[in-house]
């Protein structure tokens, strides 16, 4: 995620003046209190006074406090308001969008940070707004945004990361390899040349090196939003599934709602045979994330291992209208048919497998394995740079 670039809390005089004064007093109120570090308090005074009188510079001021207090989606809702009674303001645009954007909303944070890059902060806005063309995979919107923004700062580590992946996935290695070269030398330290030097390894099929990797990243960054969840990937991937259970866990300690951390100790449960486990986790995974079809599809499996077979065939039958088509899925879901009685169907899926293998490279159990960490959209969740 890029740093914390916030537009100041609007002074005194950028308040609305009131036709009713207690509101003034109320807004007065909580910008003392926000200079005294109150921000509980200031937060009611906000809202007496909103109760009275709507004022954009209010909205603002409350939506920072959230924003301070990481509350995201909070801040949004208020940056919204204060959008909508001045949406000329590029500056309140700036904070909606960056709010959004810290909420994950990656595509509804487009707009607001178009309209951010007439504000004082229009560096800070091309960049996130590349980042989030990126995240929705537009990948030369996401070039050209970040193109700009570099211009003036060229060496931001978070820019020079994030282009070097758009112009890999845009088709364009040569690009990339001298974004990566430049990232490299001007930032060797940094916790995004870790990352992109794991990725690599990874990628080469050098999983010790790249364990060591993302472990330096997190030394370097120990709060920096999931890379304990890409160090528990990267080691499940490689089936080290003792070593990525910690990791996954401190994920989940410090991003409560990162579903695919809960999804991937799900899986590892259910191969341990810890069916207990394993459904408690690939639930909470589905219920953070309606639409992850692959969290279904382990709660499928869980039901089949455990005689809930009309659970099974449910879950499994749902699995299929959200995750990926793999022969993996067809597979229990033509087993789970099968011991429901429903012969024929059964046979049917279980054909796909046989037609599905000619075609793939590793065999169906093992297709969830095989991906390189920087190469993954894991949960229908695509990782926020």
């Amino acid at each position: 995620m890029p740093r914390a670039l916030l537009a100041l809390l609007l002074p005194l005089s950028a308040l609305l003046a009131s036709p009713d004064s207690s509101a003034g007093d109320h807004f007065r109120r909580g910008l003392e209190l926000t200079s005294h570090g109150d921000l509980v308090g200031a937060e009611r005074e906000y809202l007496a006074g909103l109760k009275i009188t709507p004022d954009p510079a209010a909205y603002n001021n409350l939506g920072v406090l959230y924003f301070q207090q990481q509350d995201f989606a909070r801040a949004a809702n208020a940056f919204q308001n204060a959008s909508k009674l001045n949406p000329s303001d590029s500056e309140i645009a700036f904070n909606l969008g960056l709010a959004l954007y810290k909420s994950g909303k990656t595509a509804e944070a487009i707009p607001p940070l178009t309209a951010g890059i007439h504000s004082s902060h229009a560096t800070e806005a091309r960049y996130l707004l590349g980042a989030s063309y990126f995240t929705q995979k537009e990948w030369t919107k996401a070039i050209s945004e970040l193109e700009q923004a570099g211009a003036q700062n060229s060496d931001q580590p978070e820019m020079l990361f994030i282009l070097t992946r758009a112009y890999r996935y845009a088709g364009n290695p040569a690009a990339s390899l001298d974004a990566a070269a430049r990232l490299l030398k001007s930032h060797p330290d940094s916790p995004f040349t870790h990352e992109l030097l794991a990725e690599g390894y990874d990628k080469d099929g050098q999983p010790d090196k790249a364990i060591e990797e993302f472990q330096m990243a997190i030394t370097a960054s120990p709060r920096s939003p999931e890379l304990h969840f890409m160090l528990g990937y990267v080691c499940w991937r490689w089936r080290r599934y003792d070593q990525a259970i910690g990791p996954l866990q401190e994920e989940i300690r410090l991003n409560p709602t990162y579903s695919a951390a809960y999804y991937y100790l799900g899986d590892i449960a259910l191969r341990q045979n810890d069916h207990g486990r394993a459904l408690g986790y690939f639930q909470k995974a589905l219920q953070l994330n309606p639409k992850y079809g692959d969290a279904e599809f382990g709660i499928g499996k869980v039901y089949l291992k455990t005689g809930r077979i009309q659970d099974a065939v449910n879950a499994l039958e749902k699995a299929k209208s959200q995750a990926d088509d793999t022969s993996e899925l067809h597979y229990w879901l033509g087993r789970a048919l099968m011991q429901a009685g429903r012969e024929a169907e059964g046979r049917k899926e279980l054909a796909k497998v046989s037609d599905m293998k000619r075609t793939e490279n590793r065999k169906a159990e093992d297709l969830l394995n095989g991906v390189p960490v920087g190469d993954r959209n894991i949960g229908n969740h695509q990782r926020l740079p």
